[in-house]
């Protein structure tokens, strides 16, 4: 494994460490205010009651949440690969770059003898 592929890996990993990240902490943030509607339950029974309506909107934000995971993970993916395109074209540039190098380092020692 070259050392370009070795670093395009690692941040392929980082990205998706980053993802669960993400995810471990809506998962705690979700947890939280399910204990906080409990314990408000429990001090007000009045206000915990549900109807049809918080039931629906409860569904509602908890897809979007899953959309908004879905396109966030799928937009990290993208700008991975749109790293590693950039990557690998600075490093043909680069190579190119040597050669044009060379070719004038060696035509100009031509020239010298």
């Amino acid at each position: 494994m070259t050392e370009t592929e070795s670093s395009t890996t690692a941040g392929a990993d980082d990205d998706q460490a980053l993802l669960e990240r993400l995810a471990k902490r809506e998962e705690r943030r979700k947890r939280r205010m399910m204990e906080a509607m409990e314990r408000q339950k429990e001090l007000d029974p009045t206000t915990g009651t549900t109807n049809s309506t918080d039931k629906l909107e409860q569904q509602s934000s908890d897809s979007s949440s899953r959309d908004e995971q879905t396109e966030e993970k799928e937009s990290a993916q993208e700008k991975v690969a749109d790293a590693d395109m950039n990557s690998w074209s600075k490093e043909e540039e680069d190579k190119k770059e040597d050669e044009k190098v060379k070719l004038k380092m060696t035509e100009d020692i031509d020239c010298q003898e």
